[in-house]
């Protein structure tokens, strides 16, 4: 389940630290482009709300259509940066991982390889791919916790009134959105995981041989998981049990142990409260790192199971 991942870094382990420099460089040109993405989205999403709520407060008059324009012209700014930038960013880094797990040396002009002639001109098809894989990927999401909401809110009315007979709601309620919130991330995880998987495949199948057209990598994308080992289907159960963790750590431990600092002073819980979102953060970031490199390595692989090292 996990040998993949395992093999993963022991391909890479002779260059370990530097493979982790470079990453920890590619994340850092990722985040300048992430981080204002998603403060111009959130802002347009929440002035949309605004409106919206001031216009029914009036009775109306206003058009819907005309209130979405500015998320509309968000999301295609957000497109276009990821697009320009941030894919090249994201498949420079794929070109880096890919070759220090095949055994080969990195170097400090890797994480910038598809930003060089011959390179970007073609990801850029690869990056509006990639953005329209997401963008399917989310919908599914949405249409899956549409159905879950519908579902939970049903069966929580149907047992309100016996709610009400509790000595301590607080907890039960407290549970039950403990609950909702580890079921989101794991449904979320499972449909990003299979999103992410096909973007690695294709975005290494990429790099490692950029002649080959857009077909050829989308096919390979979606080949890199039913590929005639019957090795995919462990491979993924063992990646959402790595992300798992950091469900776990951020939608449970966490909600716990805030709610455990209420009898401290406010200033001293806050402080609690940041420093455990900061572990929760770090912990997040190595999973994800080691899940990244260990799907490059599966493609490379194209799924043949490591052999097994015996000891002499």
């Amino acid at each position: 389940m996990f040998s993949f991942h395992t093999s993963a870094f022991k391909s890479i382990k002779p260059q370990n630290w530097k493979v982790i420099g470079y990453t920890v460089i590619s994340a850092i040109m990722l985040l300048i482009l992430l981080i204002p993405s998603a403060f111009l989205i959130g802002s347009a999403i929440t002035n949309y709300h605004v409106q919206e709520q001031m216009q029914s407060q009036l009775g109306g008059g206003g058009s819907n259509v005309s209130n979405m324009l500015p998320v509309f012209a968000s999301i295609i700014i957000v497109a276009l940066v990821w697009i320009l930038l941030g894919y090249p960013v994201f498949s420079s880094l794929v070109y880096m991982i890919s070759k220090a797990t095949r055994g080969e040396t990195v170097n400090i002009r890797d994480i910038f390889s598809t930003f060089f002639k011959g390179r970007y001109a073609k990801s850029l098809l690869m990056g509006l791919i990639s953005s329209i894989i997401f963008a399917i990927a989310y919908a599914i999401y949405k249409l899956i916790m549409r159905l879950y909401i519908m579902l939970a809110s049903s069966i929580i009315n149907h047992f309100a009134s016996s709610l009400q007979n509790v000595s301590n709601p607080n907890n039960i309620l407290t549970t039950i959105q403990i609950v909702n919130s580890v079921i989101s991330g794991l449904v979320l995880s499972i449909v990003m995981i299979i999103a992410f998987m096909i973007i690695i495949n294709m975005t290494t199948s990429f790099v490692n041989d950029v002649e080959r057209s857009a077909d050829t990598h989308i096919k390979n994308g979606f080949k890199g998981i039913k590929n005639g080992h019957k090795t995919w289907f462990k491979f993924f159960i063992g990646t959402v049990l790595i992300w798992l963790i950091s469900i776990i750590v951020l939608n449970v431990l966490i909600p716990l142990i805030s709610l455990s600092l209420h009898s401290m002073s406010q200033r001293v819980a806050s402080i609690i409260l940041i420093v455990l979102i900061i572990i929760g953060l770090i912990i997040s970031i190595i999973l994800l790192y080691i899940i990244f490199v260990a799907m490059v390595h599966y493609f490379n692989r194209n799924g043949k199971k490591p052999e097994k090292t015996t000891k002499a």
